[in-house]
């Protein structure tokens, strides 16, 4: 008898945990991945991963529009098997797809009682099939439209429908292909607006919101959205707040850990008056992804300006961005991104620099900026192990270079002429590079980041370096020798990729559909959010 099989079923059962795929987040309906593939290597490993209920208390599953009903009655029943041998575990769950059709759209929105009676809505009994779970629910991940929103709402009008155990709940659209179903996109009216007010409130142990990519009129208010922000540790809302319903949340949320959000400041509130904003000391925040946007005043085209004005408009824009990031205390801050997309000059200062500097250990940066904007906010950061970098150029009206120069990569560089290098602690790299010959061009040589990559990687100082160029990038053949030597003989984690061919997003149907797509809209979306959004893919050429 092969020594596998004298191992006792515990042990096997313990093993068996640790073959679930880490990079998922979700288990997955495929026999190419644990727990499924566990059960077709033999009937004793069979029955040993049907009875080991820690292989089965998650699930990610896609609905989309375009399947058969016989399809979907086997995918619930599937599901509701698979959930069944999680015993008594918490469950989390993701659940993907949408009732209707993307070539047939409704002008508003059926009822419920037409959903359920006259065959409107196939997504109603995949709803309550895994609401029959909900008291074990704990984590849930929901991709829904607007016409299913409404659906999953109705089927909680009952007082015992609560979520007892749910700590994590996540809401977006459905997308199908390259785009949102735009005629039952969710969005935030003022319809839905109520119906998740109402969702939310039956969520009593919730630790971590996030709602994301929905579209939101200017009148709805978020910070009524949720009668429990205190009891919050992580929050993130994709969608753009105005600072009046970000500080009316984050003035409740003194628990939170970690708060991804956007802030816009429309060219309604022109001039802009902070001082009606009641400071939020957070002492938890570890964690800070502010993404700020404030719009130039009516009547002013941007486009017409002279660089005097333009500079004139950038520095309003600065200084309220500045006021707004002010009224944000976290003294015990270590990671921070931030993103400034509408600045229409670059900066000589970058406006973060309340925050706790000296203590980061992540820092992410897509701003239009000047090359020693760059030089000053590196050396306000001694501690940082990682640097998310988005180059967007020194650039006015598409003229200009761009922000990292060969002064900053040797500057990085350790050497006998540099021995306290720039960042000595850093260890990751990840920079998304937008020059091109037709908008700004890149000012640092290819030998210097070559230098720069192996010589902090031999000397154990760069642990992983990713570099993303959205235009044709080549390296010398010396270069990518030396390169991926170091790679090899430092154990690196070195990858340097290009813009490939973007492929439109087919309708498919696969087992991992909807816990990744790609990004469909090239190259203008290769941003600081895209970078840090685990749930985005791109269509890239590999050059090491």
């Amino acid at each position: 008898m092969s020594t596998i099989r004298q191992l006792p079923s515990e042990t096997l059962a313990e093993i068996f945990q640790w073959c679930l795929p880490l990079d998922v987040g979700f288990g997955v309906r495929s026999l190419g991945h644990a727990p499924l593939l566990l059960t077709i290597v033999c009937w004793d490993w069979r029955r040993i991963a049907i009875e080991t209920p820690r292989l089965w208390n998650s699930l990610h599953i896609c609905f989309p529009p375009n399947i058969s009903t016989d399809i979907r009655s086997r995918r619930t029943a599937g599901m509701e098997l698979w959930l069944q041998r999680s015993g008594s575990l918490p469950i989390s769950i993701s659940i993907h797809g949408g009732s209707v059709s993307p070539f047939r759209y409704p002008r508003s929105p059926p009822t419920l009682q037409e959903q359920q009676f006259e065959g409107g809505n196939d997504m109603v009994p995949l709803m309550k099939s895994f609401l029959s779970f909900r008291d074990r629910l704990q984590n849930i991940h929901l991709a829904l439209n607007k016409t299913d929103l409404i659906a999953f709402h109705g089927l909680l009008a009952s007082p015992d429908s609560s979520f007892p155990s749910l700590r994590s709940f996540k809401l977006e659209d459905y997308k199908v292909g390259t785009g949102i179903l735009r005629g039952v996109q969710m969005g935030l009216n003022e319809d839905v607006e109520q119906r998740m007010r109402a969702l939310l409130s039956q969520m009593p142990a919730l630790q971590s919101l996030e709602i994301r990519k929905l579209k939101s009129r200017s009148d709805i208010q978020f910070r009524i959205l949720h009668s429990r922000w205190d009891t919050l540790t992580n929050l993130s809302i994709s969608t753009s707040l105005t600072p009046t319903d970000l500080f009316g949340i984050i003035t409740k949320t003194r628990a939170l850990q970690t708060l991804k959000v956007g802030i816009i400041v429309s060219a309604l509130e022109h001039p802009f008056d902070v001082s009606a904003l009641t400071p939020a000391t957070l002492l938890n925040l570890v964690s800070l992804q502010l993404n700020i946007q404030v719009n130039v005043p009516r009547n002013t085209n941007a486009s017409s300006l002279s660089r005097e004005e333009a500079d004139g408009e950038r520095n309003r824009q600065l200084a309220c961005s500045m006021a707004i990031t002010s009224r944000i205390v976290c003294p015990g801050l270590k990671r921070l991104h931030t993103s400034w997309p509408n600045i229409i000059t670059p900066v000589a200062q970058i406006p973060i620099l309340n925050f706790p500097m000296h203590a980061l250990e992540t820092l992410g940066l897509d701003i239009l900026m000047t090359p020693e904007a760059l030089v000053d906010c590196l050396s306000l950061v001694p501690n940082l192990t990682s640097l998310h970098f988005v180059d967007v150029g020194n650039v006015f009206r598409n003229q200009g270079t761009s922000t990292l120069q060969d002064a900053h990569l040797r500057a990085l560089t350790p050497s006998a002429d540099n021995p306290f290098p720039l960042c000595p602690h850093l260890r990751h790299l990840f920079l998304i590079d937008h020059s091109s010959a037709s908008v700004f061009s890149r000012s640092w040589s290819t030998h210097l980041l070559a230098e720069f990559i192996t010589t902090r990687a031999k000397a154990n100082m760069l642990s992983s370096c990713d570099l993303f160029f959205l235009n044709p990038f080549s390296l010398s053949d010396e270069e990518l020798h030396t390169l991926r030597a170091a790679k090899q003989e430092a154990r690196l984690k070195l990858r340097l990729h290009d813009q490939g061919q973007v492929t439109r997003q087919k309708l498919e149907d696969g087992p991992m559909d909807g816990l990744a797509y790609r990004n469909p809209a090239g190259r203008s979306r290769r941003r600081l959010w895209d970078l840090l959004d685990d749930h985005v893919e791109f269509d890239t050429r590999a050059i090491i």
